[in-house]
């Protein structure tokens, strides 16, 4: 359902130090699963796997300037389950302490990506097609979106919460 997770793992995947101490999620990230999907200056987002099989969105919101973002930034996690992801994807975003970010939307890999309003935001580069990064405004502005999968069913994008 999520091509990038079949590629190895490069240096820029690697999730900073000390994340798997965190206790992010119900059951630990298998760290080794990471693969960065956009990488911002305030900003990260990151896909992977926990222990338990679910696919986990991951971003990381932190001051540019900040001593360590690894420990000082904000960190939020979305892990649904693979029968969840694939009717839902998994949307996730960060905001506090001063801070706001984006809107980030992985979408399973069987859904066509070719809808005229599906566009991500400010052409910010993702490494998955299947990865929106999108001011929450642009995700409302855009609204649900209906798109067809490989079978010729539907997926609904929702508009951001």
């Amino acid at each position: 359902m999520v091509p990038l997770l079949a590629q190895a793992q490069a240096p820029a995947d690697v999730l900073p130090d000390g994340v798997e101490d965190m206790n992010l999620t119900d059951s630990a990230i298998a760290t080794q699963t990471s693969r960065l999907l956009y990488g911002g200056d305030q900003e990260r987002f990151w896909v992977a796997l926990d222990e338990a099989g679910n696919i986990c969105l991951l971003t990381l919101l932190a001051e540019a300037d900040g001593p360590d973002p690894a420990t000082d930034g904000l960190w939020a996690t979305s892990c649904p389950a693979p029968d969840a992801f694939y009717r839902s994807g998994a949307t996730l975003r960060a905001a506090g302490s001063g801070l706001s970010g984006s809107l980030g939307q992985l979408i399973p890999a069987d859904v066509q990506m070719d809808h005229p309003d599906l566009v991500a935001a400010n052409g910010a580069e993702t490494r998955s097609a299947h990865f929106l990064v999108r001011a929450p405004a642009e995700s409302r502005a855009a609204g649900n979106l209906s798109l067809k999968r490989a079978t010729d069913e539907m997926f609904m994008l929702l508009e951001s919460p």
